[in-house]
């Protein structure tokens, strides 16, 4: 009687783990061809999207298309600075000191703006009015603030002539490419001896890297090196009548 109560049990449980296992087979057989089907629809039109798309893990890599197309918020994904390199930190606070870089908000400054702050001593307004004569309204006649009664390259001159003046080092090495442009080997080379005294290195070793710096005969450079002399001083009597502290 026992033996047959237990016959009974096993096969009411091998009919219920069949009955499962079936089930389970014919759920897998219609999720794959719905997945199947929407993605054959999906390449016929684009328009519609499998919604079965499998989502990456939070510590996986997402492209920003990827972001979109899974429209996941890119404020929700955070992406932490990469840190500078104490060589790399080095290299900035020197472009900074030299005065290479300008602020961001001069360039939406309008040229009466930077006049304005030129002539109360801002340095970086008078270079980026240099920069504004000779690389922008020079060439360009069309530009709104062209004045066809100006002279740009003169002007420009004096614009970072006035930035040397007011502390931006740098300008000495823009003064040299303005020659440098011109062809005028002399003062291309006076001014570039000035920024390599001012310790612009990036610029002066740019400078020496131009085919222009292979074309300076020796005879232009010995007359470039007296014309050094007498401007180097007249730059640090400049500064020092002014009651500023010669950069040189």
């Amino acid at each position: 009687m026992q033996k047959k109560i237990f016959i009974v049990i096993l096969l009411i449980s091998l009919a219920v783990i069949s009955y499962f296992l079936l089930n389970k087979t014919e759920t897998d057989s219609r999720l794959s061809q719905t997945a199947e089907e929407q993605f054959d629809e999906a390449e016929i039109n684009p328009e519609v999207q499998p919604d079965v798309i499998q989502k990456k893990s939070i510590t996986e890599e997402l492209s920003v298309s990827e972001l979109v197309e899974n429209s996941q918020p890119l404020e929700d994904v955070y992406v932490p600075p990469v840190p500078l390199t104490e060589e790399e930190k080095a290299l900035q606070e020197k472009f900074e000191k030299l005065g290479h870089f300008i602020p961001i908000e001069y360039y939406n400054y309008g040229l009466d703006t930077l006049k304005s702050l030129a002539e109360n001593g801002d340095a970086y307004a008078s270079f980026h009015l240099g920069e504004r004569y000779y690389y922008q309204l020079l060439n360009d006649p069309t530009h709104a603030d062209y004045d066809e009664n100006m002279d740009y390259k003169a002007e420009a001159r004096k614009a970072f002539d006035r930035a040397l003046y007011l502390g931006n080092r740098h300008a000495a090495a823009v003064i040299s490419e303005l020659n440098m442009i011109e062809e005028n080997q002399e003062d291309a080379y006076m001014w570039h001896l000035i920024a390599e005294d001012l310790g612009d290195s990036p610029a002066t070793e740019w400078f020496k890297k131009q085919e222009f710096y292979e074309t300076i005969t020796e005879e232009h450079k010995l007359n470039a090196q007296t014309k050094y002399e007498t401007l180097k001083q007249e730059l640090k009597d400049r500064w020092i009548n002014e009651g500023k502290i010669s950069l040189l």
